[in-house]
């Protein structure tokens, strides 16, 4: 989990060095991704470091908000 958080970190870093951050809107804000998107995981998580949120590969502690187009009974029982 530590290996995910310095990539994210990083990943903003080089954001900002390349001024292509674009706000802070996401400030504080980490999503996980479950299952097919629209737009996909992949663009969502462009979206969130170019604006300043956390991107995480793994349901943790740390996850704000979980992103889903369906979201099975027995998933939303565990959560």
């Amino acid at each position: 989990m530590q290996k995910l958080e310095e990539q994210n970190k990083k990943d903003q870093e080089l954001n900002e060095a390349n001024n292509m951050l674009n706000t802070k809107i996401f400030d504080q804000i980490g999503i996980y991704v479950l299952g097919y998107t629209n737009p996909t995981a992949i663009e969502l998580k462009s979206i969130m470091l170019k604006n300043g949120g956390l991107f995480y590969e793994y349901l943790t502690d740390k996850v704000t908000y979980i992103i889903a187009s369906n979201l099975a009974r027995s998933k939303a029982i565990m959560l």
